[in-house]
């Protein structure tokens, strides 16, 4: 999944014309919320993000609650308040669109496309295409998550084969000497 989720990524920082893509997991806590960096696409001209981890106080995070309904977050830096602005000020973003991943109807995390270069406003149909591709994101972790759940199990059912093979033969070649010895 990740070399053709890059290629959907770079596919859309292109047609979009922005300068990074990048998907995030969300692990909330009571104080915080931190999005771990997971896939970052981005111009090649453009800064490197060395921040993998970005940690939010719960209290300067009012403005995602669009997120957190399932909805998307598009604006502007300069639209934002406190911890939130001075983060993506450091980034050097100027216009963001960010869409929430939902896994099992739970929040994952979110999908951000970023312009570093210019304030601008994304059309109804980028919005559109944008929403799309975090859906389809969702599903596809969802899918490689249920995958690799299905490898486990198939694994352990592996072992337990291979168990109960070495049990059955040590019975048969017990049960065998008890009969040779009966003799």
């Amino acid at each position: 999944m990740d070399r053709s989720l890059m290629a959907a990524l770079e596919s859309l920082r292109i047609a979009l014309h922005v300068t990074r893509v990048a998907i995030f997991r969300l692990h909330a806590s009571d104080e915080t919320y931190t999005l771990r960096r997971i896939y970052d696409i981005q111009t090649p001209s453009s800064r490197f993000v060395t921040r993998d981890h970005i940690v939010f106080p719960t209290e300067d995070v009012h403005c995602f609650a669009h997120l957190y309904d399932g909805n998307m977050f598009v604006g502007h830096t300069n639209e934002l308040d406190g911890n939130v602005r001075t983060i993506f000020e450091e980034h050097a973003i100027q216009s963001f669109m960010i869409a929430p991943i939902f896994i099992h109807d739970e929040r994952w995390g979110c999908v951000s496309v970023v312009d570093c270069e210019q304030k601008r406003m994304f059309s109804a149909h980028e919005r559109a295409i944008f929403f799309a591709l975090a859906r389809t994101i969702g599903e596809s972790i969802k899918r490689e998550q249920t995958v690799q759940e299905l490898q486990q199990l198939k694994q352990e059912m592996e072992q337990m084969n291979a168990t109960l093979q070495r049990k059955m033969e040590e019975e048969v070649r017990k049960n065998r000497e008890k009969r040779f010895y009966a003799y």
